[in-house]
């Protein structure tokens, strides 16, 4: 049918849906982590327990995450021609 080519790329496939799996399940984990050290760490702060920011600091390294994966989706998107 087509004599200069293939009609789908496989190995351009497999990347998008390897890719897009990794990236699914790295943001929502990211954002589980959120919601996780918020939730602990403000128990933790209720009770007057030791650990209360170590479990901040775990929500801040899943905003870290999550912003740096919008970054790179925005960057991506306009910097692609």
């Amino acid at each position: 049918m087509t004599p200069n080519g293939t009609i789908v790329d496989v190995g351009a496939l497999v990347k998008v849906v390897w890719v897009s799996l990794v990236a699914g399940v790295g943001v929502t984990t990211a954002f589980s982590l959120i919601v996780f050290g918020l939730s602990r760490g403000n128990e933790a702060r209720r009770g007057h327990k030791r650990p209360a920011p170590a479990f901040y600091a775990l929500a801040l390294a899943g905003v870290l995450v999550c912003a740096w994966a919008i970054w790179r989706g925005y960057e991506f998107v306009v910097t692609k021609a």
